[in-house]
């Protein structure tokens, strides 16, 4: 019977399926972005996170330093926040301008343990901010990305606040004619103000009194990648010229909107369908999710099968689409073989108004994906008001002896597209055993 559960594999993986599939895959590292640098001397300190792909798994955050381990802890958010026994790290280990190394190890019951890419950062004792001997101070803050903030050409486009600052005990006016960010000249033209954009520009040359700041807002950008800006005013002062700079962190401009979201699985169902032809389980999935924008496209995605029974004789090895695991669509004459949003308004979406899902008709009236589209998708469908209810009809092997009992892991990716065009996706995993 080997040779019967080695062909219903084949037919499984060819159809977007895998038999006994487990999600072993290792946490992806999204902050602190590599080669970031914080100063003790400043507030902000590394806030770690990171995605982690495997259900139901263990997490363990480990931090070192030129290959010592210095912390080790489980987690079980996908962030570890700032804490005292993390500064008292940084602190003691302020005089090594070596980076710091991060890992995430995830293991479960059915996996062995994965490892994560490594991350670096470092923490250096004082950010090296020039100050002008005459002086004068540069200091940039409130750094935000566009939305979007990445073009094209690679680079990635920032917003800030630049505070030019002439000290009391200098001794002229500082007349300051270009800035520098990233190594691109910036005339002082350029700068707008902050509370109002549209105020009145500088002339060719800005020209601050002693003991006077004057705060100004710029566009700029960096090629993606850069972690850092090295930023510059430069002018005279009196008769001596005068540069000031200043080292900052770039925030991460890689969207994290998802994270924000919340994913309310209000009740789920497998179960079977008797006497059903083309489909012998359904689907029923109601679901709610907090903070997210109307939903322009739904679509519904088989990543997962698994099939355990009893006996090896119970095995089955099929060449039918209908007993593939997958989804069943449109067949004549059968109420229940439409996939369909079976909420009360379903005006809101295409397909005739009855919440049917859009799929690629094809003879066998069988596919791996289902797709909504929003009726109107400038307003889109509402997720978070209320929860929408979803059937979706599907057929899974079996066997027709009496001796045979199965049990079933089926899982679902659902992929949501709002009408701001953020696609977030969530995945639920559903199980049903027969006597």
């Amino acid at each position: 019977m080997k040779r019967n559960t080695i062909l219903l594999s084949i037919l499984l993986l060819v159809a977007g399926i895998s038999l006994g599939q487990s999600n072993c895959l290792s946490a992806k590292l999204v902050l602190p972005q590599n080669n970031t640098s914080f100063y003790l001397n400043e507030k902000e300190r590394p806030v770690f996170e990171w995605e982690n792909r495997s259900a139901d798994a263990t997490q363990k955050f480990e931090l070192s330093r030129s290959g010592k381990i210095l912390y080790s802890t489980t987690v079980t958010n996908k962030i570890l926040d700032h804490s005292p026994q993390l500064e008292n790290i940084y602190q003691n280990g302020k005089s090594d301008t070596s980076p710091y190394q991060w890992r995430v190890y995830i293991s479960s019951k059915e996996c062995e343990e994965q490892v994560s890419k490594t991350g670096y950062f470092y923490v250096l004792s004082s950010n090296p901010r020039t100050v002008a001997s005459g002086g004068a101070e540069i200091n940039v803050t409130n750094i935000f990305c566009h939305d979007p903030a990445f073009d094209s050409l690679g680079m990635v486009h920032f917003s800030a606040q630049i505070d030019l600052i002439n000290l009391p005990t200098s001794f002229a006016n500082w007349d300051i004619s270009t800035l520098t960010f990233d190594g691109n000249t910036i005339p002082v033209t350029q700068l707008k103000g902050c509370a109002a954009p549209f105020a009145p520009q500088p002339n060719s040359t800005l020209s601050i009194p002693p003991g006077i700041t004057e705060s100004w807002c710029l566009d700029f950008s960096v090629p993606f990648g850069s972690n850092t800006l090295l930023s510059s005013a430069n002018g005279m002062m009196g008769s001596l010229p005068t540069v000031v700079s200043d080292l900052d962190s770039l925030p991460s401009c890689i969207c994290n909107y998802c994270n924000s979201l919340d994913f309310i699985n209000v009740s789920s169902s497998l179960t079977p369908v008797n006497n059903m032809q083309l489909l012998n389980y359904n689907i029923v999935q109601q679901m709610q999710i907090n903070g997210l924008a109307p939903i322009k496209e739904f679509k519904a995605v088989i990543i997962g099968l698994r099939h355990t029974v009893n006996n090896d004789a119970c095995k089955v090895c099929t060449k039918e689409a209908k007993n593939m695991g997958l989804f069943n669509h449109e067949f004549p004459g059968n109420p229940f073989s439409h996939p369909k949003d079976i909420t009360n308004s379903t005006i809101v979406w295409q397909s005739g108004n009855e919440g049917n899902a859009d799929v690629n008709n094809n003879s066998d009236y069988h596919t791996n994906q289902l797709i909504w589209t929003a009726q109107n998708p400038v307003t889109g469908v509402d997720f978070s008001t209320s929860p929408r209810v979803f059937q979706l009809p599907i057929g899974l092997p079996e066997s027709h002896l009496e001796c045979c009992n199965s049990e079933f892991e089926m899982c679902i990716r659902y992929i949501f597209t709002d009408i701001n065009c953020k696609t977030c996706d969530f995945q639920v995993c559903y199980t049903n055993a027969t006597p």
